[in-house]
């Protein structure tokens, strides 16, 4: 009876003696929000190196009269303007000469009106730039012409990142979590610099695909070795502590884009000190759980016994017999008394296949919303820099927000009120006058803290609702629905262009139809995991 009792003390209640936050936890949490902060530079860094700067047309017929600058007063009587910019592609026609100095005397005015008669032709003579930043548009001369090459890269990279999402799995279940992490990390950087030689444009889009499908493997390695080393009691709190050094990695690509102005620079600073980061194959823990799935207990011992001398614990006699009691005892054997199930059991399930489509649609619309978002960010008026800083950083507060409110107001109330919150922020945002930048501005950060909220607790709801057997492969099937998210987001810009608040107003609409979606899924709060499709449908059922 004893040796039975011994053998079912699994390993969370051997991390519980451990304690949650010794010296061996502490300094491995902060190893692993290196990574991720690092991924953050990767996933983002296409905002900036694949921007469409501010530009007009070149007049050198009233260039030559004056010093060359973005905009001056006589630029209207030249250029046709559109919101209080001038068009980037166009110009009047001059109706005097082409040498139309000619004309001009000293004390003149510069450029009038009479000069040119309303009717718009595409620029021949060049253009100026209101910044002295570069991206590929420059290189590349993706001016005037071809703007989906812009927006392209945006797309790719998330197509490499749903493509990396069931590759990584393989390779992490197979060859263990550090070695993905480490794999990620150095292709990451290894593709990144390669990109930032780009000789053309095909160049540079590959390269960054292959940063997305092979890179993409270091943040989920990263964020599955920091929650299997914790007790469940706190993975939320890990989970946020996480997610927050990835909105810090966001911010640092602001502030790093601000200060360089050439595009090929930035990547090399982004990405150059990433190959050291290959150290992390010898330095990184391994899972202790991934070890015991493959029967490797002579090293999850050692592990643990090295974790319990850094934090000065010394395990009771319970948990050192139960190690010796689980060797050669498989993941698979544990979860042996599980029902088995397969996927097709789940979408013959009215209920649950509704269940997996209301979910997916709520993934779609997290996703486009939060990278629509901090993508759209640089299109607010004002520095493009500090706002996309700004938008980056108020995801802290949103990852906090679902920390205290997930077990204070349960899941269902904490999702619905985020994504209502985040649409009523994004439809206002359409109403706010341009005058007033700052309260754009704040209504723009609000619905960013928002639907980071909303991020935050769909990961926890999605493994809530599903039975255990087929859990990890659902969550996996709605998170990789909601890629389709991030592919569209990058497109909208273009949508813009038919109307410049369209993409804001479908980032609200979006988020208030998922919001009334979210009141049709059963409350999880501490309620027992399901581990049948029956259990699963009858949530918050009295059966």
């Amino acid at each position: 009876m004893g040796g039975n009792t011994d053998r079912i003390y699994d390993l969370d209640a051997i991390l519980l003696e451990l304690g949650n936050f010794g010296p061996f936890q502490i300094k491995n949490y902060f190893l692993l929000t290196i990574p991720i902060f690092a991924s953050a530079l990767y996933t983002i860094s296409f905002v900036f190196t694949a921007a469409n700067p501010q530009y007009r047309c070149y007049i050198p017929e009233c260039e030559n009269l004056t010093d060359t600058t973005y905009n001056t007063d006589w630029l209207k009587n030249a250029i046709p303007f559109k919101n209080d910019e001038p068009k980037q592609c166009s110009r009047y026609e001059n109706v005097h000469t082409n040498d139309s100095i000619a004309f001009y005397k000293v004390g003149e005015e510069i450029c009038p009106a009479s000069w040119f008669e309303h009717k718009e032709y595409k620029c021949k003579d060049g253009y100026v730039f209101n910044t002295k930043h570069t991206s590929i548009a420059n290189d590349f001369d993706i001016l005037c012409k071809d703007q989906w090459k812009l927006t392209l890269p945006g797309t790719i990279h998330n197509v490499g990142q749903f493509i990396s999402m069931p590759l990584t799995g393989v390779v992490s279940d197979k060859f263990g979590r550090k070695f993905a992490l480490s794999v990620g990390l150095l292709a990451s950087a290894i593709f990144g610099l390669a990109r930032s030689f780009s000789p053309n444009y095909i160049w540079y889009i590959t390269t960054e695909f292959l940063d997305a499908a092979i890179g993409s493997a270091a943040y989920a390695s990263a964020f599955i070795l920091g929650t299997e080393f914790v007790n469940p009691s706190k993975r939320v709190l890990i989970a946020t502590i996480i997610c927050s050094a990835y909105a810090i990695g966001e911010a640092f690509v602001g502030m790093v884009a601000l200060n360089v102005l050439s595009w090929r620079r930035l990547l090399q600073y982004l990405y150059g000190p990433g190959l050291i980061l290959i150290v992390y194959y010898w330095i990184a823990p391994e899972s202790v759980r991934w070890l015991i799935s493959k029967g490797r207990h002579q090293e999850v011992e050692k592990i643990i016994k090295s974790a319990a001398k850094e934090n000065g614990v010394t395990l009771s006699d319970k948990a050192l017999s139960a190690m010796e009691a689980n060797a050669g005892v498989s993941s698979e054997s544990l979860i042996s008394n599980h029902t088995e199930y397969k996927l097709k059991d789940v979408l013959k399930n009215i209920p649950m296949l509704f269940r997996v489509i209301n979910c997916s649609i709520c993934w779609i619309t997290c996703v486009f919303v939060y990278y629509g978002l901090s993508l759209n960010s640089v299109e607010i008026a004002g520095n493009i820099y500090l706002n996309f800083i700004a938008v980056s950083l108020v995801e802290i507060p949103g990852y906090l927000a679902s920390y205290l409110c997930l077990d204070r107001f349960g899941r269902k109330k904490s999702l619905c009120s985020s994504f209502f919150l985040a649409g009523i922020s994004c439809i206002s945002f359409i109403f706010v006058s341009k005058d007033m930048l700052t309260i754009k501005l704040i209504l723009f950060l609000f619905g960013k803290c928002a639907i980071t909220m909303s991020f935050a607790v769909i990961y926890v709801y999605t493994a809530e609702l599903f039975p255990t057997p087929l859990r990890q492969t659902l969550l996996g099937l709605c998170s990789m629905f909601g890629r389709i998210g991030s592919m569209i987001a990058p497109q909208m810009p273009l949508l813009a262009k038919l109307w410049e608040p369209l993409p804001v107003f479908s980032f609200g609409v979006m988020s208030c139809i998922s919001a009334l979606l979210v009141l049709f899924f059963p409350e999880t709060l501490n309620i027992k995991l399901p581990d049948t499709i029956e259990e699963a449908v009858n949530i918050g059922k009295k059966v």
